[in-house]
Order: structure tokens, then sequence, then C-alpha cells
């Protein structure tokens, strides 16, 4: 038996999140079950640069900073 419930969709973009008409920080799809599907973040500094190129632990540690506000 197939349940046809339609499910609602919803686009978050958390104020303190770069803001891009591109893609939407995290999208909710709630139905039967929800699912979140996240962005990614950008390991960048203030200026846009990227922070520890090829270094995993850096770009890690840069969003994880950045992500703080």
């Amino acid at each position: 038996m197939i349940d046809s419930t339609k499910g609602q969709v919803s686009y978050i973009n958390p104020d303190d999140l770069h803001k891009n008409p591109a893609f939407t920080n995290v999208v909710a799809v709630t139905g039967q079950v929800k699912t979140i599907y996240i962005g990614g973040q950008d390991a960048v500094d203030a200026s846009g640069t990227i922070v520890g190129k090829g270094d995993i632990k850096k770009q890690t540690e840069q969003v994880l900073e950045a992500s703080k506000g």
C-alpha cells in the first residue's frame, strides 16, 4: 500500500551564513519521514581567500570557526 500524502519542503538560510542565490544552506523535507539536506560551507577567511588549501584539518577548523558567527 502506498500512502500518497504529500510532504512539505522547507528552505532554511540562517542569517549568519553566506547567502548565495544559487543554493539554499539547508532543505528539510517532511512527510512519512523527515530528511535534512545540508549545503557545504567553504573554508574561506573574511576576504574570501581559501584557508588550508590541501589540508582537510585546517579547512575543517576554518569552517567550524566561521560557523560560530
